[in-house]
Order: C-alpha cells, then structure tokens, then sequence
C-alpha cells in the first residue's frame, strides 16, 4: 500500500471532517478497493474527535433539557385543567384546531385542542 499527497479535498477516513486539498494523504483500501483520504498530522483527526464529542454532548443535553421542559409543561397543565395531552392533527383535518394559550414555558407553548369546537385535550408546541 503507497499513499499519496491529496490533490482533492475529500472527508477524512478517521475523523471524517474535510481534509483540504495537499493537507492529507490517500491511499487505495484494499478490502473495498475504494479510495480513502486522511490527514497529514494526526493532531488534527484528534482534535476533531474530541471537538465532535463535545458538541454532539452539548446536543444531547440540550435535547434532554427541552425534553425536561416539555413533560413538565405538560404535567402542570394536566394537573391544572384536567386535561390530556393528544397529538396536533389540525394541520391535516379541518376538524380539529388550536384554542386558547393554557400555559408557556420558556420554549414551549400548551393550547386548547378543539375537535368541531369543543374543547377535547391540548397540544404542546414549540415556539417559534
């Protein structure tokens, strides 16, 4: 196996960022039989690793955060009012449709949930 300098830009087969044109090596697998490209300095694929855990982390808590937000919006406004969370169908059937704003959150907003009308559950939306 000879590798060879990079004369195009293409994703790194370790930490799979872009490695710019002449800033990696490439070279033929010989399992797949396709071409692959890496970096030059190791550093940068570390980097890149530890920089791609740190956001993916952020992500997770922050997606656990607004889960927390939402349940216990939801929680408040069953409580409150006796009613059920159900699933926003007003986009697809004229049937349904949003009422009155119960209770906000930071992110989220909970509404009436109408069928013909009536006033049969709420919905928790995201705000926009």
């Amino acid at each position: 196996m000879t590798a060879r300098t990079n004369k195009r830009p293409g994703y790194c087969a370790i930490c799979g960022y872009t490695v710019p044109t002449g800033q990696g090596h490439i070279w033929q697998d010989q399992d797949s039989d396709e071409w692959m490209v890496a970096h030059n300095d190791a550093t940068i694929c570390t980097r890149n690793r530890e920089e791609s855990a740190s956001v993916e982390q952020a992500r997770e808590e922050r997606k656990s955060a607004m889960t927390a937000e939402s349940e216990k919006l939801t929680a408040d406004v069953a409580s409150s009012t006796g009613l059920k969370r159900q699933d926003d169908w007003s986009w697809d059937d004229f049937a349904y449709s949003l009422g009155a704003v119960l209770a906000e959150s930071e992110h989220f907003r909970a509404q009436e949930y109408l069928q013909s009308g009536t006033r049969i559950g709420f919905v928790v939306k995201e705000k926009k």
